[in-house]
């Protein structure tokens, strides 16, 4: 059969064929079974080819292609890629990012008049390279200018001689670089530009110059042959270049083709295709970069080249040949797999390019057709090349036949939200080129082709891959405000190994699949920087032989020597020793900070207990939960400390009592490092609190390695700033103990009120707190007099969450001799990991820095597999640090502690946070893997949460969230779908709030709890928490009844972000909490020239008692003005009569 009745017959049994690239692509290869049928597919390979190519070029023109009249001049409306390159340069103002500069080294006698020739006929050929552009109120129009003359004035071929230059090499390579950057004036001038340079005696450099708004890749092939059939032309006479121009479709004639294009039925089918392939598509990729994006992104770039082998190339064709597709295709496959392991996403989206020549008249033509694709992969858990290899078929087939919709069509209809920070819908390409330039034929005259560099992208990065001569090159063009050059070079490599892995092993789960070479080496842990562990008791120990009589702790009124505090805690130790057999007992202490919860704790340690420490601030459900779960024997509290329990059978004591008996012989018995030494209870998942186990020589280990990192000694003083329940507060309290230094007692009161903290830590050289706080503090100092406070500050700690480049610039600007570091941990590594010193150039986000002596990170995926550099994946942590368990839950012990498939007897905690190493050796914080969130320098599990507030009744779906507001300040958002009738619902929230008062503590209670009728969802089906709205409060509004309460009300929407208000509204349920509460008292200080104390807003929290108050206070200061201006005149009076 010939190739019209095998093409009939193959469409008949259901098998459809596509060509690309000159190669016949079959959809599935197993409904051809018969061998003979196979052979005739090869046999008629190249009819069959063009017999598609041609249907498809019939199904393409549904509108046919006519030629327009040419009366010269005239003036035509821009095609739609012209149109928003025209808009593009407008907002960028002068640049050459739009050039496509080429340059050609010729050797031998040129001549130059045929030469000149051969470009005036370029131009008279293409009428788009004769165009200018205007702008009419708010539409782009090109006018064609009229044919030209070897002599025109509107088109002049420089002619330069550099040959007498000192250094021609150098000269030439600026004249390229001028040539390349020449900025076109679109409205004055065409939008080609040629200069020869004179080199020697018979040497020349052309340099061709064309606005990318005139031309394309396939276009500029056309004009280079156009080039060489003018000289010839114009040198031998020969008929070659003596065409009739009337012949040649223009880019004017496209335009119209386009406009009536996009009223038919093809066009509908694509425009159909494209908005349900790109519906709900990411607004921006997840790739990470190094920088942080600007709000206006611009297009200095550079270019990555690496060659890989031959062999690759060639395995590239073999699998793609196996897979009845094309290397591209293959390639697009491979891609899409790579930045799934790079982003950790499934949903992979990137574009490319296409030539967009259909119908075919327009091959020969010259114009801006080329046209930006848009490529949506799925990349599920588990899948394989394979399985991304039939949609990267399926999606390539669909982009070829729907390519002629505008991109920037399909831009207005998908209308994403529009940002000078991005492109819209892409941000990464990944384009094939043919990488055999075409040279110039100047009628025998030997040309080379000079590389040219633009050092632009105008996307994030594009992957370039040229074919030429049996070898292919990755060409990877990124912007350089997002990306370090090092690391464009690592991530060129990492995708050559993974796609040599790939290849060899297409069916491979691509998670499985390497992004390193096999002998990549683990770095083994090291614990010889320190002795062998001892007791933390026995370390304080050391410190109070080395200085009995220094302060060891200090509330600011009182205060304790070394010996005085030893000798206090073996007095607790002796008498708990003989109220219960103590080794390994749980003691719990509740209690708020002060000398005696110091006391408490080494107490505890000393005589062999388990320190538990239980916040008396809780909820009293949470207390009796952690008391039970951890099987408390004794509780230590204070007079100060006042609380009831459900459990009875906890032996309650007062240290103020224990303190006060007769001292008891300490007869305790040997505690080893192994032992546990604590127990903090953290957020868990499941709506309780989980219990983390501690042994000594780990938090011996941890101390150490912080003392040796912060450069720690006897002279330094560090408050007690963080929480007593966390594990920050050993942190604060142990590393002065075991250093012969002092900790400084700071309340949770002066902790709310910066005025009373700012007085209290003036002294201290150490000071750590989350950077919300630190903010607050710096607000204050910056805001006051305070000449002289602070003299001994050497370094401040922040971390914990995030930290603001802005307050990282205002702390170096305020003390640049104070070293900032930026701490990174977690209770179940003994808190602090590692640490990162900040300066003046630190970028924005979570630098953790590295880790500290014997702790190791490791950055794995989810087959537990080493990341490479840059790339994102789970931190686990190793080392010596870690935790032993999770209080009687087994089963999370043994899924979040793991054996390490590195080293053997080494254990890994798995901290669920998603992060990566630099190439610097530093690791930066991008986020969770799960729902656990930092806030205000605690770690949440969201899920304790959500449980809590689906055994609601009546609530049907829950879903906590943070919402970052314009200040920076994050809010915990609760919101939850309901069966009940809309009027039932104020209730309901108000029952959730109620329940979830009753048993969360303050830091884990949502800021605003909110009903939704259903929740967004992603294309996947899960909740998308990017199109979650912001929170709103429906309530009465009470408008304000005088001027202080307009004044404070203006204060409370800034602050709050918030313009519903109401003067009844309590601060605190509207979204306030303690660190935006000491920001207004600030600001109403500043406002009203009073001040008011942080207590006040607590007892006053609306704005109408808020504004009584302040009233009273102006009353006061008023009436103390009088009364000091009568005293000043008496003494003024007195005065005069003594002068007198």
């Amino acid at each position: 059969m010939n190739a019209q009745s095998l093409l009939a017959f193959l469409y008949s049994k259901g098998v459809v064929l596509a060509v690309e690239q000159e190669d016949l692509l079959i959809d599935d290869v197993n409904k051809i079974l018969d061998a003979d049928i196979i052979a005739s597919i090869k046999q008629h390979k190249k009819a069959l080819i063009a017999l598609i190519n041609q249907l498809n070029r019939e199904s393409a023109v549904t509108i046919k292609a006519e030629k327009s009249p040419r009366n010269f001049p005239f003036t035509f409306d821009c095609s739609f890629s012209q149109k928003r390159m025209l808009f593009m340069e407008s907002l960028a103002g002068e640049q050459s990012f739009y050039n496509m500069p080429f340059a050609y080294k010729i050797s031998g006698v040129l001549n130059i008049p045929a030469f000149n020739s051969a470009l005036t006929g370029l131009l008279n050929k293409y009428d788009i390279l004769r165009t200018t552009y205007i702008q009419r109120e708010d539409e782009y129009i090109q006018s064609v200018g009229p044919l030209l003359s070897d002599k025109s004035e509107l088109f002049v071929l420089d002619v330069d001689d550099i040959s007498d230059a000192g250094d021609i090499e150098l000269c030439l390579q600026q004249r390229l670089q001028k040539e390349a950057q020449y900025v076109f004036d679109l409205q004055a001038e065409f939008p080609v530009k040629a200069a020869l340079i004179k080199t020697d005696k018979e040497e020349f450099v052309l340099s061709l110059n064309i606005h990318h708004i005139a031309a394309d890749g396939r276009s500029a092939r056309n004009i280079i042959q156009t080039i060489n059939e003018g000289y010839q032309f114009h040198t031998r006479q020969t008929h070659a270049g003596a065409a009739d121009n009337a012949n040649i479709f223009q880019y004017i004639d496209y335009i119209k083709w386009q406009k009536q294009w996009l009223h038919s039925r093809l066009c509908r089918e694509a425009k159909a295709y494209w908005l349900e392939t790109l519906q709900d598509l990411p607004e921006l990729h997840n790739f990470p970069t190094d920088y942080t994006r600007p709000a206006v992104l611009g297009v200095d770039g550079d270019t990555c080249i690496h060659i890989p082998a031959a062999s690759l190339f060639s395995k590239i064709n073999s699998v793609a040949k196996q897979h009845q597709t094309t290397p591209f295709v293959l390639i697009q496959a491979v891609f899409s797999a790579f930045l799934a392991r790079y982003t950790d996403d499934t949903d992979i989206v990137f574009g490319t390019a296409a030539a967009n020549r259909q119908p075919g008249e327009f091959i020969d033509s010259v114009g801006l057709f080329v046209n930006t694709l848009v490529l949506r992969y799925t990349v599920e858990n588990g899948c394989s090349l394979i399985d991304l290899l039939a949609q990267a078929k399926l999606n390539h087939k669909n982009a070829l036949r729907y390519q002629q919709f505008p991109f920037d069509q399909l831009v207005e209809e998908l209308n994403p939200k529009r940002s000078l920070a991005y492109n819209p819908l892409v941000q990464i390409m990944l384009v094939m080129q043919d990488d055999s330039t075409d040279l110039l034929d100047l009628a025998g005259i030997k040309t080379e082709v000079l590389p040219q560099s633009q050092a632009v992208s105008k996307f994030d990065f594009t992957l370039h891959v040229k074919l030429a001569a049996e070898k292919i090159a990755f060409h990877w063009e990124y912007n350089r405000a997002l990306f370090k050059a090092e690391t464009i070079e690592n991530i060129a490599g990492q995708f050559e190994t993974f796609l040599a892995a790939a290849l060899a092993s297409p069916a491979k789960n691509i998670e499985q699949i390497a992004l390193l070479p096999p002998d990549t080496m683990v770095p083994k842990p090291d614990a010889s920087r320190f002795p062998p562990p001892v007791c933390i008791h026995e370390l304080f120990e050391n410190s109070v032989r080395q200085a009995p009589d220094a302060i060891a702790v200090s509330d600011g009124h009182n205060a304790l020597t070394y010996r005085q505090l030893n000798d206090s805690a073996e007095v607790v130790a002796a008498h708990l020793s003989h109220l219960c057999d103590i080794k390994g007992a749980r003691i719990a202490v509740c209690m708020e900070k002060s000398i005696e919860l110091v006391i408490a704790m080494l107490a505890v340690f000393k005589a062999g207990g388990v320190y538990v420490p239980v916040d008396p601030s809780y909820p009293q459900e949470r207390i009796d939960y952690m008391l039970q779960d951890s099987n408390v024997k004794i509780l230590l509290s204070n007079t100060c400390s006042r609380f009831s329990l459900a459990q009875s059978q906890v032996d309650i004591r007062l240290i103020e009592d224990l303190l006060a008996r007769p001292p008891v012989r300490l007869d305790l018995a040997r505690v080893t490092p192994e032992q546990a030494a604590y127990v903090i209870y953290t957020s868990g998942s499941t709506g309780r609190p989980k219990g983390v186990e501690v042994p000594h020589q780990s938090l011996f280990y941890s101390l150490q390695a912080n003392k040796l990192a912060l450069e720690f000694d006897a002279r330094d003083i560090m408050p007690t700033i963080g929480s007593q329940a966390f594990g920050v507060s050993l942190l604060e309290i142990l590393l002065p103990l075991i250093s012969a230094a002092q900790v400084l007692i700071v309340t949770k009161q002066q902790v709310g009120d910066i005025e009373k903290l700012i007085d209290h830590t003036d002294k201290v050289t150490v000071l750590h707190a989350v950077p919300s706080i630190m903010s607050q503090w710096l607000d204050m100092i910056e805001g006051d007099d305070v000449n002289g406070r602070y003299a001994n500050l050497r370094l401040l700690l922040v971390g914990a969450e995030p930290v603001p480049e802005t307050l990282i610039k205002k702390i170096k600007q305020w003390r640049p001799e104070v070293t900032l570091l930026v701490l990174y941990g977690m209770t179940e590594s003994s808190v602090v990991s590692s640490s990162y010193e900040a300066t003046m150039q630190t970028p924005s986000g979570y630098c953790m820095g590295r880790p500290h002596a014997n702790t190791q990170f490791y950055v794995l995926n989810k087959q537990r597999s080493i990341q490479p550099k840059g790339v994102p994946g789970e931190l686990y942590v190793g080392g010596l640090s870690l935790a032993t368990r999770y209080l009687n839950q087994a089963e999370l012990t043994a899924e979040k502690f793991i054996a390490s498939p590195f080293h053997q007897g080494e254990r890994l905690y798995q901290t669920g946070d998603r992060v990566r190493c630099l190439n610097d050796g530093n690791y930066e914080f991008l986020g969770r893997v799960d729902n656990q969130v930092s806030l205000r320098g605690v770690r949440i599990e969201l899920g304790e949460i959500e449980s809590l507030a689906m055994a609601i009744q009546g609530v049907d779906k829950v879903i906590t969230h943070v919402m970052t507001m314009n200040s920076g300040d994050r809010v915990l958002v609760l919101y939850y779908t309901a069966g009940q009738e809309p009027a039932h619902v104020p209730a309901l929230s108000e029952k959730i709030k109620a329940t979830l008062a009753n048993q969360l503590p303050e830091h884990m209670m949502p800021s605003v709890i909110q009903h939704l009728p259903e929740f967004p969802l992603n294309p996947n089906g899960k909740v998308d928490r990017k199109k979650l709205p912001q929170p709103v409060f429906n309530r009465v509004i009470t408008e304000p009844a005088n001027d202080i309460e307009q004044q404070l009300l203006e204060l409370w929407q800034e602050l709050l972000e918030n313009k519903q208000i109401s003067v009844e509204d309590n601060f605190f349920e509207i979204g306030g909490h303690s660190l935006i509460a000491t920001r207004l008292i600030a600001r109403v200080r500043s406002h009203f020239s009073v001040s008011l104390p942080l207590t006040a807003l607590f007892k006053s929290p609306t704005i109408r008692s808020c504004a009584v108050l302040l009233e009273e206070i102006l009353k006061e200061e008023y009436s103390r003005s009088l009364i000091n201006q009568d005293s000043a005149g008496e003494n003024a009076e007195l005065v005069d009569e003594i002068i007198i």
